[in-house]
């Protein structure tokens, strides 16, 4: 069976869900027996996992140079080996026939929060994936279920739900101490916030939350450079009681996480939900939504608020003063992070791709 995956991931996103997802599955195919082929056009060294791989030359098919901007939205341009599985990190297709195509979907959060220009060009590039698939694989099973009301004439045999994995980069520390990106052994209890900052995320949700309660501090982490508008609305809500410390390798987040009070995640949307399972599997407790993916990641190892109001979340964290409290939902949460293996995830991948190899 001959596999062709094309890394463009690592070329769009400096880190990521998708990055991490496809990081996960790239390093275990490099160790596998199947003859693999790495489609590349540019550098993924401002990647952060995506330069960590080791990609022998004679394994690359180089597409030709065109530049990111348009070839994103391009069908695949290398040459392809005839009968072969293609698996594009990011909604792109081969031009070839006899190719064999598999799409993973994340989310959609660009058909239900973005509009204008941008979610018509992205929906047209990943409807046209999907369209032209012949397996698919959800991260969920929401997502699924997204799918299948986006796309009604899509036939469900070719659809395989094959949740994400947690890395093993996260873990208990015995020894919490740390000076993570300059934060220093503040006074205050840490509440995390990990990821981007995007309406549905409900960022400014996070930092009402904070601002009712006086003894913590809040920690931004990811979502790239704050904005002005946020700056200000951070130093007049938690002036003197926030961080932000942008991106950061594993083993700091695994800090932070071990270190933290709890993850705050009031986001209402998500394909999947990784960094609820990290911190689960730190030993972080969380306070979430209970929508989307996030009751399947979640399970009863966390507090999931149903009511988007600021005294609901602050009331939940506070809950997790009751140091029997918390440690049975630490608990939970390591019983629960253990159903997420990137191994399983990989294996599954697999398993999906030699189904239809042996079809065809």
């Amino acid at each position: 069976m001959i596999i062709c995956l094309d890394n463009i991931i690592f070329e769009l996103q400096r880190a990521g869900g998708i990055s991490t997802y496809w990081y996960e599955l790239v390093k275990r195919f490099l160790q596998c027996e199947e003859q693999v082929f790495f489609v590349k056009g540019g550098r993924w060294s401002h990647n952060i996992l995506g330069k960590k791989l080791k990609v022998r030359k004679k394994n690359v098919l180089w597409e030709p140079h065109i530049p990111l901007i348009l070839r994103r939205y391009l069908s695949v341009k290398c040459s392809l080996p005839p009968s072969s599985i293609f698996h594009s990190s990011y909604y792109r297709t081969p031009e070839q026939l006899h190719v064999t195509t598999v799409v993973t979907v994340h989310d959609f959060v660009y058909e239900y929060y973005r509009s204008g220009l941008p979610r018509l060009v992205h929906s047209i590039q990943k409807g046209t994936a999907i369209k032209k698939a012949n397996g698919i694989i959800c991260v969920s099973w929401s997502t699924q279920n997204d799918l299948v009301k986006l796309y009604p004439g899509i036939d469900n045999k070719k659809i395989r739900v094959i949740y994400n994995g947690i890395s093993e980069d996260f873990y208990p520390l015995r020894d919490i101490s740390h000076d993570s990106k300059g934060l220093g052994n503040s006074d205050k209890k840490i509440i995390l916030y990990i990821g981007s900052r995007m309406k549905y995320k409900n960022f400014d949700l996070a930092v009402e939350v904070v601002a009712r309660l006086q003894h913590f501090e809040f920690v931004i982490v990811g979502g790239g450079p704050l904005r002005n508008g946020e700056r200000r609305f951070l130093e007049k809500k938690l002036k003197g009681r926030f961080r932000h410390v942008g991106f950061i390798s594993s083993s700091e987040l695994n800090k932070l996480y071990n270190s933290a009070f709890c993850l705050l995640y009031p986001s209402t949307y998500e394909g999947f939900g990784i960094p609820i399972g990290e911190a689960m599997k730190s030993g972080c407790p969380v306070v979430t939504t209970k929508s989307s993916s996030i009751p399947e990641v979640c399970g009863d190892a966390g507090i999931m608020v149903e009511s988007l109001e600021p005294e609901a979340f602050a009331s939940a964290i506070l809950k997790l003063e009751n140091l029997d409290y918390r440690e049975f939902l630490i608990k939970k949460g390591f019983k629960q992070a253990r159903k997420f293996s990137w191994d399983r995830c990989f294996q599954e991948t697999l398993s999906f791709y030699k189904e239809f190899f042996q079809e065809n």
